[in-house]
């Protein structure tokens, strides 16, 4: 029963995998504060959402939960944070993203990756729960790695956002594991948007 049921799994995500997949836009998200968003900026953000299936973006706005864009330092945070993505309380799953040009100029960060890192760790907070045994292995594997070449690689979690911005926007510099391993994960959320009887 337990071999039938993983054969069904991996078509289902084969066949999901295989489909026609919208690239993503600021669209597919509820965004509070665009006003205020340089326009430069907003073009970034948008160009590091086009690797991101758009059921993806459209699963964190069904859920209720906002983009909140911001010039200026983020509430409660030095003026180095460019994101944020929120865990818990009433503010859970709402994610944080500085849009004024100067903070970009001046630390040097893409604008393309901020708004893609934070969704990283949406799509983590959802997954990681519950991620089979060979999964939360080659997370290890790659926290393992990577926290030995890159400073914001500090823990699994981190590692994951940090790695699936990277894999989004520059999909060439990882192998096909990996990005395959990133595939799974966007997978299981769009499944989750289409409800319990997709699993």
């Amino acid at each position: 029963m337990k071999i039938l049921r993983t054969i069904a799994l991996g078509l289902s995500l084969a066949l999901l995998m295989s489909a026609s997949v919208q690239a993503g836009s600021l669209e597919g998200l509820r965004v509070i504060g665009i006003d205020k968003a340089d326009q430069e900026v907003l073009e970034g953000i948008g160009r590091g959402l086009e690797g991101i299936p758009q059921e993806v973006l459209q699963h964190h706005r069904n859920t209720g939960k906002s983009v909140i864009l911001t010039a200026g330092t983020l509430p409660g945070y030095d003026n180095a944070v460019a994101g944020l993505y929120f865990y818990s309380g009433p503010e859970k799953d709402n994610i944080y993203v500085r849009v004024d040009a100067d903070y970009y100029n001046q630390y040097q960060i893409p604008p393309d990756i901020t708004l893609t890192h934070e969704i990283g760790h949406f799509i983590y907070n959802r997954w990681h729960p519950s991620m089979g045994t060979e999964d939360q292995i080659q997370l290890e594997q790659l926290h393992d790695y990577w926290s030995r070449h890159r400073l914001d690689c500090y823990d699994p979690e981190e590692t994951f956002a940090v790695l699936y911005s990277n894999c989004k926007i520059d999909p060439e510099w990882y192998d096909a594991e990996t990005r395959e391993f990133f595939r799974k994960a966007e997978s299981y959320i769009i499944r989750l948007s289409q409800g319990p009887g997709a699993f």
